[in-house]
């Protein structure tokens, strides 16, 4: 994160604007900017040290629409970025990242109890109680997940 004021500044003002803060389906925070000036993507991106994806989801659906260019970053170089950005933002923004870093718990927490979770799974199975299909549904992970975890080629060390 070695940027000058000015930069930084800039890119403040981008998130605050066009940016959107959030947390993920697996309590990861995440800032995405999105918007049809590629070139502002290619320099958020820069800054973010993150990629940059064209998204014409929008121009193949609504031809009058402008293809979408946007870039994320998310986790722990997420939740650093939110923090260094925080005082800067807006009170609606501040309620958006505050409920975002609310939930975020850092990856070692997130092993952890990931671990407990893929045991417990795997105990519930064995009982010959449940189908890999109920436990997705239980647990809301995806079946192939599901089935992964069960047949130990994920979390294969639990």
């Amino acid at each position: 994160m070695n940027l000058t004021d000015f930069e930084l500044g800039w890119l403040i003002g981008i998130i605050e604007g066009e940016g959107t803060i959030f947390v993920e389906r697996y309590g990861y925070p995440r800032i995405k900017v999105s918007m049809t000036d590629k070139d502002t993507i290619i320099k958020v991106a820069s800054l973010l040290q993150s990629s940059m994806v064209k998204d014409d989801w929008h121009k193949r659906h609504y031809p009058q629409k402008q293809i979408q260019w946007k870039t994320s970053i998310s986790g722990v170089k997420a939740a650093k970025w939110i923090r260094l950005i925080y005082p800067f933002m807006s009170k609606r923004r501040q309620k958006q990242i505050e409920k975002a870093l609310k939930k975020y718990k850092p990856i070692e927490l997130k092993l952890k109890n990931q671990m407990k979770l893929v045991r417990k799974i795997r105990s519930l199975y064995k009982t010959g109680l449940y189908t890999q299909k109920e436990l997705s549904t239980k647990f809301n992970i995806g079946r192939t997940t599901m089935s992964r975890i069960i047949r130990h080629e994920r979390w294969a060390e639990c």
